[in-house]
Formats: structure tokens, sequence, C-alpha cells
């Protein structure tokens, strides 16, 4: 588990505490090695119990992406890396931006992230920096290998990366991309589009793709909030919302098969409703689900191996949700509830159970519970709270197959 924490000077650093079963959790341990303020800092850990955390920090003038990989045979943590240093010759800094990271079972890794490019886009008129979406792969063998654009260069406006990977080595990025604005002047209207490029070891990059089918002129018909998984074969799921008369959720599904994305579906919702922030998991049988907030209710839906999509379930009452979803296609979904956690878990024999929470202190829950799942169905749910005048505290619960787990 990771997070920012106050060193006492108003500079954030990233810690991390492991579990292990024999021992349970072990000290905390600051991760970033380097002085300046930290930002967004992510962990994943593979099927040995290694693990990366990559993060941004600020040197004095830009922000540079870092990590750090934890080694569980001898439970100790290797040295820091700095995994990009793109400078500016434009006189404007270069910031690494919205990092997200994933690791496959065998150990392999990637991280993804925007690059500002230290010009403006499409021209100084409009006041938004030009921005690229970059991917570094991690090999245990060979390290790490070099940084790719997965988007192109001249567009250049994009932001909010997801990654997928799984153990053949296979990659599937999305992100939104601004189109050419409208008018002239900073607050000139423009509009978001999903997309998609998927990396197959031994073809390379396929190149971007749009999933969404409505590419918008314009802010109300904007794509955005884009997540991605993968199954072992290289099939995938991605999911984003799509604003309109009523902002819906859509979901497109990558056929390894046939090496392309199937046309985007939208997800069925009740009119005057508004769907957001939708996540997806899928396991490597190619069982998936995805699931969103909508009007103050959670739903999700669940993708059958036998049978597609199923039909739409409201979780209950709540926020932002987090999802994922183990080796038997049992999936666990944690969400924003009120001052506390609620959570549902999902059994293929009978579908999602009924709505459960879990109390936070008097402080109560402050931002989006976090959730890891295990292939053999055991969780681990972290999450941050108000303690009064010392500021917020991080808080953990653990799932077992049966029971929860203080």
């Amino acid at each position: 588990m990771v997070w920012r924490q106050d060193d006492g000077s108003g500079t954030f650093d990233v810690l991390a505490r492991h579990y292990t079963a024999l021992s349970g959790w072990m000290p905390a341990v600051t991760v970033d090695t380097q002085s300046g303020d930290v930002r967004a800092p992510r962990v994943a850990m593979d099927g040995l119990g290694n693990a990366w955390v990559v993060w941004t920090q600020d040197d004095g003038s830009r922000y540079n992406l870092w990590g750090r990989r934890y080694e569980r045979a001898t439970e100790s943590w290797e040295a820091a890396l700095q995994l990009e240093s793109t400078d500016t010759t434009f006189g404007m800094d270069s910031d690494a931006e919205m990092a997200q990271l994933a690791m496959a079972a065998d150990g392999s890794a990637a991280v993804v992230w925007t690059q500002v490019l230290g010009r403006f886009w499409p021209d100084s008129s409009s006041g938004l920096l030009a921005r690229i979406v970059h991917v570094r792969g991690y090999d245990p063998a060979q390290g790490w290998g070099s940084i790719e654009a997965v988007d192109a260069a001249d567009v250049a406006n994009s932001h909010d990366p997801r990654v997928s990977l799984n153990d053949a080595g296979r990659l599937s990025v999305v992100w939104q991309r601004y189109q050419v604005p409208e008018g002239s002047g900073p607050g000139r209207e423009r509009a978001f589009d999903v997309y998609a490029n998927d990396y197959v070891p031994a073809g390379g990059w396929s190149g971007p793709v749009v999933l969404d089918t409505n590419p918008g002129t314009t802010t109300s018909d904007d794509a955005d909030q884009a997540d991605v998984a993968l199954d072992a074969a290289g099939n995938a799921i991605a999911v984003w919302r799509q604003e309109g008369t009523d902002d819906t959720i859509w979901t497109a599904r990558f056929d390894e098969v046939l090496g392309e994305w199937e046309s985007a579906a939208q997800v069925p919702a009740a009119s005057g409703t508004a769907g957001f922030g939708p996540v997806v998991a899928m396991n490597d049988a190619g069982a998936g689900a995805v699931a969103w907030h909508e009007s103050g209710t959670v739903r999700a839906r669940v993708y059958d191996l036998s049978g597609g999509w199923q039909p739409v379930a409201g979780l209950g009452p709540g926020g932002m949700v987090e999802l994922s979803m183990d080796g038997s296609g049992r999936a666990l979904a944690v969400w924003q509830y009120g001052a506390g956690v609620g959570w549902s878990r999902y059994l293929p024999a009978s579908g999602w159970s009924s709505e459960s929470s879990l109390s936070a202190s008097a402080g109560g829950l402050q931002g989006l519970p976090a959730l890891a799942l295990s292939p053999a169905g055991e969780a681990v749910l972290g999450w941050q709270e108000a303690d009064g005048a010392a500021g917020t505290s991080v808080f953990s619960r653990r799932f077992a197959v049966s029971v929860i787990l203080p």
C-alpha cells in the first residue's frame, strides 16, 4: 500500500507498507529519495509479491517520473530510478503527469504518463499546454525498455491514460484526446474523444484508434474517463463516459482473434440519469465487469464468457467506485458510501450480493477507497480518513474468501 504523507514542512513524500501472511503489516518506509514534493504515487504487484511504485516528483523546475522496485525474496527496496528525463527547449516546464502503472503475474510492468511538450496547443491563443501519452515497459530479465509515444506527436493534447498488461507482453492503452478547439481565446470550446493503442510483442503498436462513436466538436460531446482491462489471450474491454443529453456509459471490446476493436455499445441506463467514473476489470479467462455510479447509485454489468453482457445491476447508494475480479470470475466492488465504504461481491452462480458498508471513524472517508484482489479472491482495501487536527490517516481491511478480517 502506498500514499503521500507530509514530512512536516509542507512537502509530501511517498510512503509504503507491505503485508506478508507470516508477519502482517510491516513498518512504513519512505520510498522516494529526492527532496521535492511528490504527486500521485501508484503501486502494482506481481504473482510472487514483487512490486513497483511510481510517482512524479518536483526537482525545482519540473515534475519527473520516478520508480522503485520492492523485491519480495529479500524483503528490500532497490534503488529509486528516474524513468524519464524529457527537458524542454520551448521556455516552459515539460512535466511528467498522470502516471498509471500495470504489472503482470510474471513480473513485467508498464507505466504510462502524459508529457508536457513545452509548447501551447494548437497555439498560444488557446492557453492549453500540449501533452502526449508515453509508455515504458519493464522486463524482469532486461530492466526498463525505451520510452515510446502511443499518441501522435502532431495532435499533442492528450490526458488521463490507463494501461493494462498481461503475461504474454500484450499492452492496451486508452486515453482521452482533445479535438481541435473552436473559436479563439482561452475559453473557446473543445471536445474529448477516447482513443486506444494496442501492443503485441511480435508486431509492435497497432496505432491510435478512436473508440467512441460520437466524435465531438464541443464540450457537450466529450468522451472521457476511459479505463481498460486485458485477459490472458489479449482480449480487452474498454469503458468510458459519453456526454450528451444524458451522460452515458459506453463499452467496447477488443477481439484478439480478429485483431480489432468491436463497435462501441451504450450500457443501458434510465432516462435522465448521469453516469460517472466508470471502471473495468477482467480475469485471465476473459470474464469481466464494469462499474460506475449513476445519479447516486452504484451500478455494475458483468461480461460472461458464455452469455456475453448481462443485465445492469444496482449495487446500492454511493459514489466513486473501484472494481476487481479474481481468477474464478468473482468480482468485488468498493465505493464511497457516505462517510464510509460500501461494498458488494459478485458470484457467478448467484450474482451480486446485497450492499454492505464498512464504517469509517468520526472523521469520515477522504477520497476514493483503493482495492487490490488476488487471483484466489483475497483482497486488501485501503482508504484515508480525517483525524482532526492531526490531518488524515490511512486505514486498511483485508477480505478473505469467507470473511472480512480486521
